[in-house]
């Protein structure tokens, strides 16, 4: 079981980026991606998971960059944000 929240990014061939999502205990979860100006372009995940590591691929239309991944976990002791690069490569 993970110790702590950590959100990490790895990028897959053709415009697909693969992340994960460590939570040590049972949360409400929203993965979101934004693009460097800020604005949101994909929502992976919003809702209850359990505890343990989450697997989530992003496949993008978006264009070949660097984006940013933001998990927002509500556990019983408050909301914990995470944020990551992304790089998304066509």
């Amino acid at each position: 079981m993970p110790a702590t929240v950590a959100l990490a990014a790895q990028t897959l061939p053709t415009g697909r980026a693969a992340l994960t999502l460590d939570l040590p205990a049972a949360a409400e979860v929203e993965l979101s991606l934004f693009d460097f100006a800020g604005r949101r372009i994909a929502v992976l995940r919003r809702g209850p998971e359990g505890a343990g590591q989450h697997a989530y691929v992003w496949s993008a239309a978006s264009p070949s960059g660097i984006y940013l991944a933001r998990a927002r976990v509500r556990t019983a002791e408050g909301l914990i944000e995470r944020t990551t690069r992304v790089l998304l490569v066509h």
